[in-house]
């Protein structure tokens, strides 16, 4: 949320954006502004943890759509070793049940 751009969001960078250049700014001040503008709209930001590196947003969508596209995989291979493995019988909540077991 600090560094959104998107239209509408309340965030550092957006109000930051505002004042670039504004006229009552001295010049100094507005190129102090400039390279702290700079410096936030090029530094990414998040939660740094150790083996793992920067947790971002964008990383866990990412994450997300990985684990979405990945889950029917799983289930439909833990499904049919299930099914292999009991000879074909067995049922959807057996096998969860023994996944989790």
């Amino acid at each position: 949320r600090c560094q959104g751009n998107s239209a509408g969001t309340k965030s550092i960078l957006r109000l930051c954006a505002r004042f670039i250049n504004h006229a009552s700014m001295s010049h100094r001040a507005q190129m102090a502004h400039g390279r702290f503008f700079q410096y936030l709209s090029t530094t990414p930001v998040g939660v740094e943890l150790p083996f793992i590196g920067l947790v971002t947003v964008q990383g866990l969508v990412t994450a997300g759509k990985i684990a979405a596209t990945a889950a029917p995989v799983f289930l439909t291979f833990t499904l049919k070793a299930w099914g292999s493995e009991h000879g074909g019988g067995g049922d959807f909540k057996q096998c969860i049940q023994a996944c989790i077991a």
